[in-house]
């Protein structure tokens, strides 16, 4: 849904006029996400499914931003668009295996995963008092996911790209003309990755695990203005 909202904003916009006075502007963020992890999917060695929601994980970002600050007007409304790749790391994934739910469970999956993000962000002025800009944003993008994880008689290690949407607040303080520090907030829910699994001895088949991914992030940044 987030997603879809954004993709209807970023080709609203890209029909508007660029205002002769945008800014442009490079940055870097650093942040730290709380994961939600729903698995779901099939094991065809131990025919259970591996249905598991609810799980919670911690990850690190890194995002690089690109963006033109008010590169569009609406009355009183000043719009800046941004380009962002992002990199996660240092998520530890734990979920059910052997007999499958309602278990109880002898065999757990465990794992980790990184991804690379790729997306539009698109922020709107919500107040600025000349020294705190409040600005909330929304945003879309794809994503590769590089998962691994076993329960020590099948497992799954692949990539799988994936959509997804994102909802965002900032507030940037200006510390120079040209630089800006920003803290911020992230909510961002992916789509589902869907990866092959195989068995251990042999390599060969065994269903698959569904993983569906949401995280809510804190972030630090930095922005350097070009003009």
């Amino acid at each position: 849904m987030i997603a879809r909202l954004a993709f209807v904003t970023i080709f609203v916009l890209s029909a508007a006029v660029a205002q002769a006075d945008q800014r442009f502007y490079f940055g870097v963020d650093i942040g730290d996400g709380a994961l939600n992890l729903d698995y779901d999917g099939f094991n065809t060695v131990g025919i259970f499914s591996n249905l598991d929601e609810g799980r919670e994980g911690a990850s690190t970002t890194t995002r690089l931003v690109f963006g033109s600050e008010d590169a569009y007007v609406f009355g009183n409304l000043r719009i800046s668009p941004e380009a962002e790749i992002t990199y996660s790391r240092g998520i530890n994934t734990f979920s059910n295996s052997f007999p499958g739910p309602p278990g109880p469970f002898a065999f757990f999956y465990r794992g980790e995963m990184e991804s690379l993000s790729v997306g539009l962000m698109v922020w709107a002025d919500l107040a600025d008092n000349g020294v705190i800009e409040l600005q909330g944003g929304i945003g879309a993008g794809t994503s590769l996911v590089d998962f691994q994880t076993t329960d020590f008689v099948v497992g799954a290690d692949d990539i799988q790209s994936v959509n997804y949407g994102t909802i965002a607040l900032r507030a940037n303080f200006e510390l120079s003309d040209r630089v800006d520090l920003s803290f911020g907030v992230r909510h961002t829910e992916y789509g589902s990755a869907n990866f092959g699994l195989v068995s251990n001895v042999g390599n060969v088949p065994a269903g698959n695990i569904i993983v569906d991914r949401s995280s809510t992030e804190i972030s630090l940044g930095l922005r350097y203005f070009f003009n």
